[in-house]
């Protein structure tokens, strides 16, 4: 299975940030904000024309992120986070490329799985 591992930069310092990423040949956005009362990060999901395709995404360790969401606009792959840490636990603020990484199955391993 490929995994591929998207670089977050200094996530931990703004608390909030976005990005544009290719999935699968496909451009999409991401924004991640940081819910300080419940201690986890949240994502939403837009195509490049800037409409929500998900937003509220809990972000979980271990888990694939957009596994209930179902629609042809969504990635072909799945995304996770994947924690590197003996006793996994979802990401704090802190943590976001530190023990915890956002990764990309691209479609083609999630169909030979």
């Amino acid at each position: 299975m490929a995994v591929y591992i998207i670089e977050l930069n200094n996530p931990a310092l703004l608390g909030a940030f976005g990005f544009s990423v290719d999935l699968d040949g496909v451009d999409f956005r991401l924004a991640f904000q940081f819910n300080s009362r419940e201690g986890f990060w949240y994502f939403d999901l837009f195509n490049t024309e800037g409409d929500v395709l998900r937003s509220g995404i809990k972000v979980v360790s271990n888990n694939w992120l957009l596994n209930l969401f179902r629609d042809r606009a969504r990635p072909a792959g799945e995304l996770m986070i994947i924690n590197t840490l003996p006793d996994p636990t979802d990401p704090g603020l802190d943590d976001l490329n530190v023990s915890s990484f956002l990764g990309y199955i691209d479609q083609e391993s999630i169909e030979e799985a």
